[in-house]
Order: C-alpha cells, then structure tokens, then sequence
C-alpha cells in the first residue's frame, strides 16, 4: 500500500485481510448495515464453514444471508425481522433454528449497545435498568448480573457484560484514506 492510499483497501482484500473463521462480526451503520462488505464475506466465505457470531442490532436485509449461507452459527442481536414489509419473523432465521444450525442470544436494543459500549470503553460491564426482572435477563445469566447499589441507594442495579468483536464493519456515506469517516443517519 503506497502512502498516498493511506488506509484504503479494495472491500475484497480488507475482507481477506481482516476476516477470518471464527470471529465475532458486528454489523453495524443502519438497518441495511454494510450490504457490499456483506457479500464480500459470502463470496470468500460461502461452503466453507466459518462459525461466525453475527452481532447486530437488527437482522435484516443481506445480513440475513450470512445466516441463508449457513456463514454464521450464532446471532447476537435484537431484533430478526423482516421490518420492510410487515414486521414478522424472518423465515431465514426460523429455518435455521428449526434445522439447529443456529442459536440466538437475544438482548433489548439498548441493553446490546450498552454491552459494546462497555466493550469499546474497556471496562467489563455497563449498568442497566434495561433487562432487569425480564425473561431476557433469565435467559442471559452469563452475561447479566445484578447488584446492589455501591453507593447505598439500597436498589438493585443491573450489569451487562462487555461484549467485544473481533471487528465491526461499519458502512459509513464518505471516508478519506486516513480511515476516518462520516457515518449518515439510518
């Protein structure tokens, strides 16, 4: 790469680069999130088995494919929904749980944004009054706590773990060589 490009990379060698089987992938930029990087990673990828975990707020759109492809064997996310047209369950996602080839961790938009936030800030939990008392919160043990208040309210105050990518994909309107880049409202 010469230093007139900068940190620019064609979207196929960044995925080859940056990619890999196994991650953590979060999908992130609106409700269609990063289509092109999308189908770069199905045609580098597809047939060949890489058990990514998909985090996204909402599953929809060429995200779903990933899922189709059978690229991805666990989702973390809110919502997997076709939203467009009327709001029901996406059948991609329910063939892949009828076929057990996929497992969700579900959160509330706001509790998953909580966990990344906690995750890019490098502390390994955020406070939430989000998921506390719901099924949610029973069914994410592992990654939901409460306690008391440390500062003697005498309320119990919920945690969400951080959670971390192995790399967020991000589609943004403009960028410049030197990475950095405005992301458009969704």
């Amino acid at each position: 790469m010469s230093k007139e490009q900068g940190k620019l990379l064609d979207l196929q060698e960044a995925v080859s680069r940056y990619v890999k089987p196994g991650m953590k992938l979060h999908l992130a930029g609106g409700i269609g999130g990063p289509s092109a990087a999308v189908c770069e990673i199905i045609r580098q990828y597809q047939g060949r088995n890489p058990d990514f975990t998909l985090i996204q707020s909402t599953v929809t759109g060429h995200a779903l494919n990933l899922v189709h492809t059978k690229l991805v064997s666990k989702l973390v996310c809110s919502v997997c929904a076709n939203i467009a047209a009327s709001g029901r369950p996406s059948r991609v996602i329910q063939a892949a749980l009828e076929r057990g080839l996929l497992t969700i961790e579900n959160w509330t938009l706001n509790s998953l944004q909580q966990r990344l936030m906690a995750g890019a800030s490098g502390v390994p939990f955020m406070p939430t009054r989000s998921v506390t008392g719901s099924s949610i919160a029973a069914e994410n043990e592992e990654a939901f706590k409460t306690v008391d208040d440390p500062f003697g309210s005498g309320e119990r105050i919920g945690l969400v773990a951080a959670l971390v990518p192995d790399i967020s994909i991000i589609h943004g309107c403009v960028a410049d060589a030197d990475g950095n880049t405005i992301l458009c409202a969704p």
